[in-house]
């Protein structure tokens, strides 16, 4: 609880409260380290005081503020990770994982990795690598400047590299690290896009996790800036708030799924019930309306593929069910991308693999599936039978013949995933995780977020309105208006109507105000 205050004291800017509750907390952890940093601020602070009660002037008074704010932050932060791991929670996976991999160099980790290993061997430092940045203090320069070698070095993979993003930004979440934020925008420069894609999704949680505390870090503002004058940056940060946010509303398109649609779907007298994919290739040869596909079946098709279209994440209500592999009790493991040649995959005999082999790259490259539904896809498939196989393949590849999915395959080869698909997926691969990780209860979970609207809790949103370092994006009119649309289609009127504000006040306020209180908002008390 202390911990609590002492953030609400230092977002309010109350110094002198939050260094009365911060020396107390101190004083019972007993950390001599957080003793001696939190009397060099005291002094800063009794200092600058002094020379204010003084009568002097000091233009860079702001900045010095901001930086005392910045150092009873990351106090405060250092404390909660002292007290957890002086706690010891032996079911805590922060806990256990850190004790393991404390004694580890970052620097060692990259040598290793940048030299020939066996599989066994590649894997082990892989995860010595996400293992210890996740769980990782503050970082020093030299870290960083080790980490940068790492995104750049041209003898460690690019899926490795993308595995690193990953542990820095979940990192992040549990302790937050500028040095690692400023690692983030400087991997979105990558010309690989699993890396690039997933540092802007990284950067636009963090910002979102960390809002109120980024006013203090004028060089994360001054870094927004530069990106926002680049049309690239501004279109993928958008689609990001937007795919963020619709990740968040997955459990009633879970539950539309799972109790509107399937049953529908599921209906019939026919011996044989078709899938939907079937069905869809059925109304292609027969046309739109053939007599055995009732009128509201032919809606629930048009439905699903309309959510597809939309980004909508479909499949979670079926693969959540399928995270009880051994591969994925390893935290590591959840961020992954597929690959059809891991041995992590298991044994299996010539003609099973060939035949998934080239399934796979079909159902990857097309971007059916994230990578880690692609994981419990692959499982799945494996378990069972080569008559099953086929049959499920009939249904996902829609009916195509062995030999031309071949053909497909080899075709798919060549082509490259979009960055939004990439950024789509991964944001799929987060939600799965604090979700379906079998201690996710342990995590602070990004899509749960909360905040008060009138002194009311509600569900927090990624608009850009509420992400404070984004305000040099919310000058983009059309992406704006796009979002602000996506919003109200979504039923959040509130954050619809504030974002039509903001693009246009004269000629669009009026209008969304009327349409919003008329037929949304709900009508005020008489």
């Amino acid at each position: 609880m202390s911990s609590v205050k002492i953030k609400e004291a230092l977002k309010g800017s109350y110094l002198s409260q939050a260094f009365t509750l911060l020396e107390s907390r101190i004083n019972e952890i007993g950390n001599y380290d957080l003793k001696n940093a939190l009397d060099e601020a005291l002094t800063t602070y009794r200092a600058m005081l002094m020379y204010l009660l003084q009568g002097y002037q000091d233009a860079e008074i702001t900045n010095r503020r901001n930086e005392l704010i910045r150092t009873l932050f990351i106090i405060n932060d250092r404390a909660d990770r002292h007290e957890r791991l002086l706690q010891g929670d032996k079911q805590s996976r922060y806990v256990s994982t850190q004790k393991f991999y404390a004694s580890l160099s970052l620097f060692n980790i990259q040598q290793r990795l940048e030299v020939e290993l066996s599989d066994e061997e590649h894997e082990e430092e892989l995860c010595k690598l996400f293992n210890f940045t996740w769980t990782s203090d503050v970082w020093t320069k030299v870290d960083y400047e080790i980490a940068s070698n790492i995104i750049s070095s041209d003898d460690i993979i690019t899926t490795d590299k993308a595995v690193f993003i990953s542990a820095i930004t979940l990192s992040l979440m549990e302790m937050f690290d500028v040095r690692k934020l400023h690692l983030l925008f400087d991997a979105y420069l990558s010309p690989e896009g699993i890396i690039s894609q997933r540092a802007i999704v990284g950067i636009i949680l963090i910002l979102k996790i960390y809002n109120s505390r980024l006013t203090c870090f004028p060089e994360i503002q001054a870094r927004i800036s530069i990106y926002a004058e680049d049309p690239h940056f501004v279109k993928e940060a958008f689609s990001t708030l937007l795919m963020l946010q619709f990740s968040c509303i997955t459990n009633k398109i879970t539950d539309k799924m799972q109790n509107d649609i399937m049953p529908m779907l599921l209906k019939g007298d026919r011996k044989k019930r078709l899938t939907p994919d079937e069905i869809k290739a059925q109304m292609s040869v027969n046309g739109e309306n053939p007599d055995w596909v009732d009128k509201e079946m032919q809606k629930k098709i048009h439905e699903i593929s309309d959510m597809q279209i939309e980004g909508a994440d479909v499949y979670f209500s079926t693969f959540r069910y399928m995270k009880g592999y051994h591969f994925f009790n390893k935290i590591p493991h959840w961020f992954y991308p597929f690959n059809e040649k891991s041995h992590l995959l298991g044994t299996i005999d010539e003609a099973t693999y060939n035949s998934l082999s080239s399934f796979m790259k079909m159902v990857i490259k097309n971007d059916l599936f994230c990578d880690n539904d692609a994981h419990s896809f692959f499982f799945m498939m494996k378990s069972i039978t080569s008559m099953e196989q086929d049959m499920i393949k009939r249904q996902v590849g829609e009916q195509i013949s062995n030999e031309e999915l071949d053909m497909l395959a080899k075709d798919i080869a060549k082509k490259t995933r979009s960055n939004q698909a990439i950024r789509r997926n991964y944001i799929f691969d987060l939600y799965r995780f604090f979700h379906c990780y079998p201690f996710y209860n342990q995590f602070d979970n990004p899509f749960k977020m909360k905040k008060k609207v009138d002194g009311k809790e509600m569900p927090a949103t990624y608009s850009p309105l509420e992400i404070g370092t984004l305000q040099p994006l919310t000058t983009e009119r059309d992406e704006m208006q796009t979002l602000a649309e996506f919003f109200m289609r979504k039923e959040f009127y509130y954050e619809a109507l504030e974002m039509y504000k903001i693009i246009d006040p004269k000629e669009i306020e009026e209008e969304a105000n009327s349409v919003a209180e008329g037929w949304f908002l709900p009508a005020k008390d008489e």
